[in-house]
């Protein structure tokens, strides 16, 4: 699309593409479901801090999701717009496909993620105050 058409992805459009392609349940198992996210964590998306930089939560191997051609995307990533919607298409993903343990790791991915959110906002809130008081 790129080269053909001067498409140019966002993160966005980059969720939409996911989206259909979880949404093929009988090309798309839920190894190749797994390796996608693996993928994804890979171009940029957070695992939170129980993944160290370059680990995986599926361990996949990168050549195993190269069926999937998702654009890469460098622009900024936003855990409301962006990650929490992918997370959740990839929740109900392997629901349908009754892979209940890594249903459990994407969830706990969320929240590991959001709580790292939550703490930073802490974190500013207090610098902002330390500012102020002045």
């Amino acid at each position: 699309l790129a080269k053909e058409h001067d498409f140019v992805p966002n993160r966005v459009t980059v969720n939409i593409l996911v989206k259909a392609l979880l949404r093929w349940t009988k090309a798309v198992d839920r190894n190749d479901v797994r390796a996608l996210f693996d993928r994804m964590i890979r171009s940029g998306y957070p695992a939170g801090e129980a993944f160290s930089p370059g680990v995986v939560p599926f361990g996949t191997d990168e050549a195993s999701g190269a069926q999937f051609q998702v654009p890469d995307v460098l622009s900024p990533i936003s855990y409301t717009k962006h990650v929490r919607p992918l997370y959740k298409m990839f929740i109900k993903a392997f629901y349908r496909r009754g892979d209940v343990g890594a249903v459990r790791v994407v969830v706990g991915i969320m929240k590991a993620v959001e709580a790292e959110r939550v703490d930073a906002r802490i974190v500013d809130a207090l610098r902002v105050g330390r500012k102020r008081r002045r």
